[in-house]
């Protein structure tokens, strides 16, 4: 449903910040075209507010509106998906069950990862809102029966579908058990491993590849990658390097992760800290992106603090640029870092930290250029 944006949808936006369903109602009815704006009932849902998403759709919401972003949300998958800072109230699950009673489609895949509803509320394990998901009529094939880590259900999809039947992006049910959140309740990891081992048996494919377009390349996003990256799932995902699962997908979603636990697992299974992606090692992408805190691991594990991105910068001039601590700069060097290295355009580290005023590491870089 495509909605003409007008300023009046802002000052609707305002009052579902503030929490003032009163006000919404009485602008919302005033101003029907800012009510039918995908942004109010979006912010409404995930403030998880049924009384403001009520409001906006008697005024004429639609419940099934795709976000103009780029994540392409509707209001029930921006309610479902998981934030770690914004936990689940009570309020939320009002809010499904109206968006539910009102039209939201419960199969409607949409958001950043292109799933249905119950995708994302298995990867937050959100137990309530599967249930209340599956009551309004939420379908449940393979590639759900994994995520939900139902053994019964999934073997009826496996028998259905195939171990590696592929949705719209190429995900198998390996995908999606990986993505999953519910091993984090009361049932631990034992349903999800109980998961792996049909799929395995079954001939799933440990290394099917999710094609993620980044940039000019193509990131091959596999079962252990998601589940390094988003879940930390180190049993799951140790299961799936000793079927044989590549190591090399998942360092630079371990590196970011920064848990020695997971990094010491893909070491043992022979992962290459020194590959690369976009030009960058995973040493690099973290100074790159300002997230340091595997660098050190790394460096003691392989990494070469010598290499070089696609513009001849090190790790040290982009930690240098981007401001990173000290300490890691002392690492660095440590770690045969040179500080005197140029990149393509001829700048050192101390340049490019003088350039964007990082104070800190100017003044440490100038004291290792006079030692």
């Amino acid at each position: 449903m495509a909605v003409a944006k007008t300023a009046g949808h802002r000052a609707l936006c305002g009052l579902v910040a503030a929490g003032d369903a009163a006000a919404l109602a009485s602008a919302a009815a005033e101003d029907p075209v800012a009510a039918a704006h995908w942004k109010p009932i979006m912010d409404a849902a995930f403030a998880g507010r049924a009384d403001m998403v009520a409001a906006l759709m008697d005024a004429g919401a639609d419940a099934n509106v795709i976000a103009g972003t780029p994540a392409r949300h509707t209001p029930l998958v921006r309610l479902m998906q998981p934030h770690t800072t914004i936990p689940k109230h009570d309020g939320h699950k009002e809010a499904a069950a109206k968006l539910l009673a009102l039209g939201a489609d419960p199969n409607l895949a949409a958001g950043p990862l292109g799933m249905a509803p119950l995708g994302y509320a298995a990867m937050g394990g959100f137990v309530e809102f599967a249930r209340l998901l599956i009551d309004a009529g939420a379908r449940v094939g393979v590639h759900l029966a994994a995520g939900l880590q139902d053994a019964q259900a999934l073997a009826e999809g496996i028998a259905a579908e195939g171990a590696n039947a592929k949705d719209a992006r190429e995900r198998t049910p390996l995908h999606y058990l990986a993505l999953s959140g519910m091993w984090q309740g009361a049932a631990g990891s034992a349903p999800a491993m109980a998961c792996l081992e049909a799929l395995l048996a079954a001939g799933a494919d440990v290394d099917a590849a999710e094609p993620i377009a980044e940039g000019d390349e193509t990131f091959h996003g596999t079962a252990l990658w998601r589940t390094i990256s988003w879940q930390g799932h180190a049993e799951l995902a140790k299961r799936l390097l000793e079927a044989g699962a590549n190591p090399g997908a998942a360092v630079f979603g371990a590196a970011f992760r920064g848990e020695p636990a997971l990094l010491d697992l893909l070491h043992g299974f022979g992962a290459n800290w020194n590959q690369r992606f976009q030009g960058r090692t995973p040493l690099l992408d973290l100074m790159h992106f300002r997230k340091p805190g595997a660098a050190i691991w790394l460096m003691e594990h392989g990494a070469d603090a010598r290499a070089t991105d696609d513009a001849g910068r090190t790790a040290l001039h982009l930690a240098a640029m981007q401001g990173v601590r000290v300490d890691y700069l002392e690492a660095l060097i440590a770690h045969s870092a040179d500080a005197n290295a140029r990149d393509a355009a001829g700048h050192t580290p101390l340049q490019l930290a003088q350039a964007r005023q990082r104070t800190k590491a100017v003044a440490y870089l100038k004291r290792q250029a006079a030692g």
